[in-house]
């Protein structure tokens, strides 16, 4: 009887220990309670807790924290240039973590994170009439380690990490805790079948995941070439080299089988015709015209001047040139070389709205956790039997068995 309670009470201490290295796995903030200290300097911080808003029942997520370190200035710059020089300088010691596809990065003026976005929203239309793309490759290389590259990038897990990461859920366990209690129970021949089961069911489940993640990848279009001016010329590059800021030429004669805009894009010369159907679902072309005749004072607004936006993953259908007089000295007088329209890149990548799409896809099908109230709730509802399960076995199996 002694050797037979020493077994039980070994077996509970072991599963109080797994039970707490499991809450650290479904709980980030115990995981940070018990794993790391508290640090308000961001400059300091290797970890921060994301909790994403307008999201119900949102969990914490912990995300690294990545610095760009740069070397202390030169002393002998003049006094003029200082304010421009700050600025350079915590450009290059930017604090920033990446959550869901997108960059966040530490604004000291406010002491937030914010999100890494063109500065496009309420800005006038002038500033785009004067706009000239990248004039150095110097310049072309800073942004491209600001903005990253014009693709979609996303994890893709191998199945059995995400078997595992499916096992380790708070209700499989529970239900692998039930298992283990009917095995106490001799029930041998039904556990065993449920385990097979319960695995059966969770290899299903990840397998239909990752052909979900193979049809989300297959959603975007082959990467094509592009016309941009960048350093005074115009040279054909990939889209995935595109940058917020870069000028380039987009014809509907561009040798593809079909034409897709290769970013978020405001038109500065030309009319076009795209088919966004794959962001509205709706099939009936749309017209786009150029911010020629705009008032230079007015400002930009995502909402309101839609007609002026071509948008990545669009098809163009038709287009039609016009002069670039109204444009800056760079641009004014010379014609595109393939007869295209004339457009500003705005947003690349998963920022771009058919990114957004693909961001709010890849993230709105996580597995519930036990994070959330629901899942809470229920686990705990389904605990207090099973703790009155396990003390009715334990009393019967001690105390009341024949030695």
């Amino acid at each position: 009887l002694g050797l037979k309670g020493l077994g039980y009470s070994v077996l509970v201490d072991f599963a109080v220990c797994a039970l707490i290295l499991l809450l650290q796995f479904w709980l980030v903030n115990v995981y940070s309670w018990a794993q790391l200290d508290s640090e308000r300097d961001p400059t300091k911080a290797e970890v921060v807790l994301v909790k994403p808003l307008h999201v119900q029942n949102a969990k914490y997520y912990k995300c690294f924290v990545q610095k760009n370190t740069s070397s202390s200035s030169n002393s002998s710059k003049a006094k003029s240039n200082l304010k421009s020089n700050l600025e350079e300088e915590e450009e290059r010691d930017a604090i920033w973590f990446e959550f869901w596809n997108a960059r966040y990065v530490y604004e000291r003026s406010s002491g937030r994170f914010l999100r890494l976005t063109y500065p496009v929203e309420g800005t006038p239309f002038s500033d785009h009439l004067k706009v000239s793309g990248y004039g150095s490759q110097k310049k072309v290389e800073k942004a491209l380690d600001k903005w990253g590259t014009n693709e979609f990038t996303f994890y893709k897990p191998e199945f059995l990490p995400l078997l595992i990461e499916h096992m380790l859920a708070p209700f499989f366990i529970f239900q692998l805790f039930c298992v283990g209690l009917w095995c106490l129970d001799e029930y041998w021949y039904y556990s065993l079948f449920t385990l097979v089961m319960l695995v059966l069911f969770e290899s299903t489940v990840a397998k239909q995941r990752l052909r979900n993640l193979d049809t989300l990848q297959q959603m975007g279009h082959k990467p094509q070439t592009i016309w941009t001016n960048r350093d005074g010329k115009w040279i054909n590059i990939s889209e995935q080299l595109l940058l917020p800021g870069d000028i380039i030429s987009i014809s509907s004669e561009s040798g593809f089988y079909e034409t897709f805009v290769p970013a978020d894009c405001l038109l500065l010369a030309g009319t076009g015709i795209t088919n966004e159907s794959i962001l509205t679902g709706e099939s009936a072309p749309q017209w786009k015209v150029a911010i020629k005749f705009r008032n230079p004072k007015d400002t930009f607004s995502w909402k309101k001047d839609k007609q002026h936006v071509l948008f990545r993953g669009t098809t163009l259908i038709q287009h039609e040139t016009d002069t670039c007089s109204h444009l800056s000295p760079h641009l004014r007088g010379r014609k595109t070389p393939n007869g295209g329209m004339l457009c500003e890149v705005l947003r690349t990548g998963f920022s771009t709205t058919q990114g957004d799409l693909m961001r709010t896809i890849l993230h709105s099908t996580e597995r519930m956790s036990a994070n959330s109230s629901e899942a809470g709730l229920f686990i705990l509802f389904l605990l207090n039997f099973a703790v009155a399960a396990s003390g009715y076995v334990l009393y019967h199996g001690i105390y009341l068995t024949d030695p």
